[in-house]
């Protein structure tokens, strides 16, 4: 199978740990396990922040903090129009790399602890290799496929977890969320609404509406 494909990622997963100068023993994905249940849909866990990545989110966009950097980014359309990719995403800053620890030990079981300390060190780079697809407002970690963590002190695969994909690609999608919440709030306080951008107000509430225009003056030749 192609690049994006399933049957080649052995050796896609070789080659991504050659180029990267990272190669080591990855270890096997068999004794780890992910808590989360992989029956919920995605916008589900979104919308609930099952992942409680809300505050993660606010802080980054509060302090103006970049995505994580996409390098050898492959990008492709399937057979149904639909955008899918793989590629490495580098978690270059510490507020990320703190995140994605914690994420770890809260979603997953079996993980060694030489990862996650290495994760949230300052002992060199921390990568992400995922395949994913499109949907709609957000980019998906395909749900069959694992994920790699590549690691000074080593290289793990992780199972499928819905987490890891909005840790990953959910900025947007979690700004909207708050827009939305904002709102909420707003209209059951009088408010006003919070455009799309984040700027400013989207329109009026009731309580702030212009009032209305006074009545035309009589005409002078009214009896």
């Amino acid at each position: 199978m192609g690049l994006l494909g399933g049957n080649g990622w052995g050796v896609r997963k070789a080659v991504t740990l050659v180029g990267l100068g990272l190669v080591g023993v990855v270890l096997a994905s068999c004794s780890v396990r992910s808590r989360r249940d992989s029956a919920v849909p995605g916008k589900e866990v979104t919308f609930d922040d099952a992942c409680n990545l809300q505050p993660y989110f606010d802080e980054r966009r509060a302090e103006n903090l970049a995505a994580p950097k996409a390098n050898d980014e492959t990008l492709a359309t399937n057979a149904k129009g639909q955008t899918i990719g793989e590629g490495n995403y580098v978690l270059s800053d510490n507020l990320a790399r703190k995140r994605f620890a914690k994420l770890l030990r809260d979603e997953y079981a079996g993980i060694p602890p030489k990862i996650i300390e290495s994760v949230e060190g300052h002992d060199g780079p921390i990568i992400l290799h995922v395949r994913w697809w499109d949907a709609g407002r957000i980019r998906r970690i395909r749900p069959d496929d694992d994920a790699v963590v590549i690691t000074p002190r080593g290289e793990i695969e992780l199972p499928p977890n819905m987490c890891v994909s909005d840790f990953l690609f959910g900025a947007d999608v979690y700004a909207m969320r708050a827009r939305y919440l904002k709102n909420e709030v707003n209209m059951a306080t009088g408010k006003p609404m919070v455009a799309p951008d984040g700027s400013g107000s989207a329109s009026a509430t009731p309580s702030q509406a212009p009032p209305p225009a006074p009545p035309p003056a009589p005409s002078s030749s009214a009896n």
